[in-house]
């Protein structure tokens, strides 16, 4: 059997990812090749939200940024409001 190169990319939105991240695998054989990796975003218009609400409710949606940072979005923004 004769090696080839192939590409398998995972994500942008991928279950075993905790955050929309890209990764593209070049594979020769069964050995890693490269490796790109293209960090992702998600629109959430945190901001919007955040416009239309006081600042004690804001704590709240700092929660809510991001699952594995919950407790320091809010604390940066009472340490900055």
């Amino acid at each position: 059997m004769s090696k080839m190169t192939y590409s398998i990319p995972i994500g942008p939105v991928h279950p075993s990812l905790k955050e929309p991240m890209t990764f593209n695998f070049k594979i020769y054989g069964e050995h890693i090749e490269e490796v790109c990796l293209a960090p992702g975003d998600n629109h959430r218009g945190i901001e919007f939200m955040g416009m239309q609400r006081n600042p004690v409710q804001i704590i709240y949606l700092a929660e809510r940024i991001c699952g594995i940072c919950s407790a320091s979005h809010p604390f940066a923004f009472c340490k900055a409001v």
